[in-house]
């Protein structure tokens, strides 16, 4: 819609309201321009690809080998899924704001979620492995009391001890249960 120059207060109007209209694009554009900018992130997976492939080779001496490829590559591929769902949501709810505000917004907010959820992931893990953990605790030594005839005795499968080493059978595995003898009373000296 044209407003044509006219003489008096109307006419500062029609400026600015064509103004805004120049400075505002439509809804069609600002998608476009949201398309293109994730198309291109999105393509920039490829190269991220071939580094993480060259730079994080196995390396290391002849007995431990590390492989760390795969690692630059999922976290770009992850950041983008939630970069890319962010921004799609702000654009939606925010058609006015600039595109590129909202594209540097929606990174800064994916990339403090990302590192949210890799700490959360983190700790999940350790609950996991602490978990597991104190349940082979638990296990091992209801296997030690199960097998030590004696009462007195303190298992361990940790020490060696050539007397008291038992071969025991544990979830498909031999483990060699380890009985720490306290000192043995001779018979003569038992009360009777």
């Amino acid at each position: 819609m044209r407003f044509k120059r006219t003489s008096g207060p109307a006419s500062s109007e029609g400026d600015e309201i064509n103004s805004l209209a120049r400075r505002t694009p439509s809804t069609k554009a600002t998608w476009r321009r949201h398309l293109i900018i994730c198309l291109f992130l999105g393509l920039l997976a490829i190269p991220i690809y071939w580094l993480d492939q060259v730079a994080l080779r196995p390396s290391g001496g002849n007995w431990i080998t590390l492989d760390f490829r795969g690692l630059l590559f999922w976290t770009y591929i992850i950041f983008i899924a939630i970069h890319v769902t962010l921004s799609s949501i702000a654009v939606l709810l925010f058609p006015g704001s600039g595109i590129l505000r909202v594209h540097f917004g929606s990174m800064v907010v994916s990339l403090i979620l990302l590192v949210t959820g890799f700490v959360v992931y983190g700790k999940l893990l350790q609950l996991q492995l602490m978990d597991a953990y104190e349940m082979r605790t638990r296990t091992d030594t209801a296997i030690c009391a199960a097998t030590c005839p004696n009462s007195n005795r303190l298992c361990s499968f940790t020490e060696w001890s050539e007397r008291s080493a038992v071969p025991v059978r544990h979830c498909g595995l031999v483990l060699w249960r380890i009985c720490l003898l306290q000192p043995a009373r001779s018979p003569s000296a038992s009360p009777q």
